[in-house]
């Protein structure tokens, strides 16, 4: 585990330093900051966590095709469902922006300013609501930003999505595996390895041999009370 941390630990380093320090051309390349000899730092392809429902979701987005979204014209809208819906904004009663229509994704994803989603929970289908909001001052939007404003939204349908059991007879069928057990643990190893060449890349990306088994920053002139703080706090 301690190696594990030293591993993790020297690549947010590596981003802290260049981004305090840079890597002049002028510096001299003597000035190399060895923050340790890693002579072992090869880790488990599980130091960053691969979990069942990232496996999950990557095995349901490369079956897609199998996955069937149906309208919903009646009822309530819930937090997390899928809906679609059209919308407009307005400035002082005049629209803003050009009215959107059938826009879909799921309330309480964060997709919209909070109380937007939030009013429309417990709106009933084909239902229009204003709904008032006051744009932040450092909106990104420099023409909405420290505005009040109001949008107008129409429910169209709530999205009823039905995901195929992932039974080994539908595996079998639709894959080049024969068991649910064998796709998710291709698609596992898929995941660690893709996790696992990001990160060596960045590590050799940033550092070097060091000649003697173990690797030392490519990035000079580094303050050397920088180096030692890190050490102590991060790596000890």
């Amino acid at each position: 585990m301690k190696q594990l941390n030293r591993f993790v630990a020297v690549l947010l380093l590596l981003g802290m330093l260049l981004a305090l320090a840079g890597c002049s051309p002028y510096d001299n390349p003597e000035r190399y900051v060895e923050i340790e000899k890693y002579r072992d730092w090869e880790v488990e392809r599980s130091y960053i966590a691969v979990d069942d429902e990232l496996v999950r979701g990557e095995i349901l987005n490369d079956f897609y095709e199998f996955i069937e979204f149906n309208e919903i014209n009646e009822g309530e809208v819930k937090n997390g469902d899928p809906i679609s819906v059209d919308y407009i904004l307005y400035l002082d009663d005049v629209p803003v922006i050009d009215p959107v229509e059938n826009y879909e994704f799921y309330v309480g994803s964060g997709e919209f300013m909070t109380e937007i989603e939030e009013a429309l929970v417990g709106t009933k289908v084909g239902e229009t609501v204003k709904i008032p909001v006051t744009f932040p001052d450092d909106y990104t939007d420099a023409l909405l930003a420290g505005k009040d404003g109001v949008f107008e939204f129409t429910v169209n349908h709530i999205i009823d999505v039905v995901i195929p059991e992932l039974t080994d007879e539908f595996v079998s069928a639709n894959s080049d595996y024969a068991t649910y057990d064998e796709l998710f643990a291709a698609y596992l190893e898929r995941l660690r390895k893709h996790v696992d060449d990001t990160y060596r890349g960045l590590f050799d990306s940033r550092c070097e041999p060091d000649g003697q088994g173990g690797y030392r920053l490519k990035c000079f002139g580094i303050p050397a009370t920088l180096i030692s703080v890190f050490e102590r706090d991060c790596i000890a």
